[in-house]
C-alpha cells in the first residue's frame, strides 16, 4: 500500500512539472547547475521559433480548412416530455429544456488530419522534422523530403488472393 501510495505521488508531482523542467531533467540536469540555465535558455528558444513557424502555417492551413470547421458543441433545445413551464412542472413537452451537445470529437480529429496535411510540408520547408513537436528536431541543411515509396503487392494479403 505504501508503494501504491508513493507511486501515485511521484505521478502528481511529475503531472505538475513545466514541460521545460521535464525537458532539462531528462539530460540529468539539475537546478543551478550552469548547464541546467542554457538547457531551459535552448528549451525556450526553440519552443519560440517553432511557435512562430506554425503559426503561419496553421494560417496557410485557415486557407483550406478554416477553424470554423471544428465543432465546438453547442447548448440544444429540447421539447416533449417532462418540461418545466412557468409554474413548474409541465406535462407534454411545454417549454421543454436545453441541453448541451458534446462537440463531435471524430470530426475534429478529421478536421486536424486535414490540415497537417498541409503544415506538415510547411513546416519541413521551413526546417523542422514535425510539424507537431520542435522536440523532434531540424532537418539537416539541404536535406530533401524524401519522396513516397510506391507501394508494392503482396501475396500475402487476404483480398488479393
Amino acid at each position: 500500500m505504501k508503494k501504491l501510495l508513493a507511486a501515485s505521488c511521484l505521478v502528481v508531482v511529475a503531472a505538475c512539472t513545466p514541460p521545460e523542467q521535464t525537458y532539462c531533467d531528462g539530460f540529468g540536469l539539475r537546478q543551478g547547475e550552469p548547464e541546467h540555465q542554457k538547457c531551459m535558455t535552448y528549451y525556450f528558444q526553440q519552443e519560440a521559433a517553432f511557435n512562430a513557424d506554425r503559426q503561419g502555417c496553421e494560417f496557410e492551413a485557415d486557407k483550406t480548412y478554416p477553424p470554423t470547421l471544428y465543432d465546438e458543441g453547442r447548448w440544444e433545445r429540447v421539447h416533449g416530455g417532462l418540461g418545466y413551464g412557468p409554474y413548474g412542472p409541465a406535462f407534454g413537452g411545454g417549454f421543454g429544456t436545453s441541453v448541451y451537445v458534446e462537440p463531435d470529437y471524430y470530426k475534429n480529429r478529421e478536421v486536424d488530419r486535414l490540415r497537417m496535411r498541409i503544415i506538415q510540408p510547411c513546416m519541413e520547408s521551413k526546417g523542422w522534422k514535425s510539424g507537431e513537436t520542435w522536440q523532434a528536431g531540424r532537418l539537416p541543411r539541404g536535406a530533401k523530403k524524401m519522396p513516397m515509396p510506391a507501394p508494392q503487392q503482396s501475396s500475402k494479403l487476404p483480398w488479393l488472393k
